[in-house]
């Protein structure tokens, strides 16, 4: 049986900004058995991607590079761009009811505003307007 715990013994009552999550066992971690958790793969796994500008026209910063799902990797821009799109192609129409956009380097807060659009019937359309990524506190 796994119960999580009112307070954490460390850190007195539980921080949410600290606690990931934390676990009392009613018997050794060792002995309970591992589970297989499924990831659910991204919409733009096998996406082909296309951008307006790519750092240096360097292959290691190219669109592709936003994609892949790797956290030492990244799509870059050249010095003092200030606009810029990234596009990726999904291969078919695709219904989606979020989107994952996170910034390399969020302290140097490059992205002011960003849109989320899409191709319809000749045209492209906006289906989100708004700030760059949360930023932390």
């Amino acid at each position: 049986m796994l119960q999580a715990p009112k307070s954490d013994r460390l850190l007195g009552e539980r921080q949410p900004l600290y606690t990931i999550i934390a676990l009392d066992l009613d018997r050794l971690a060792l002995s309970l058995a591992a589970l297989d958790v499924q990831l659910e793969l991204s919409l733009t796994t096998n996406a082909k991607a296309t951008a307006s500008n790519v750092y240096h026209n360097l292959p290691e910063y190219g669109p592709d590079k936003a994609l892949d799902g790797r956290d030492d990797t990244r799509w870059a821009t050249d010095e003092g761009t200030t606009s810029v799109w990234l596009e990726v192609d999904l291969g078919k129409p695709t219904e989606f009811s979020h989107a994952v956009i996170v910034q390399a380097f969020p302290e140097l807060k490059r992205i002011h505003r960003l849109a989320i659009e899409y191709f319809e019937d000749g045209y492209w359309k906006t289906s989100f307007r708004g700030p760059g990524p949360r930023r932390e506190a």
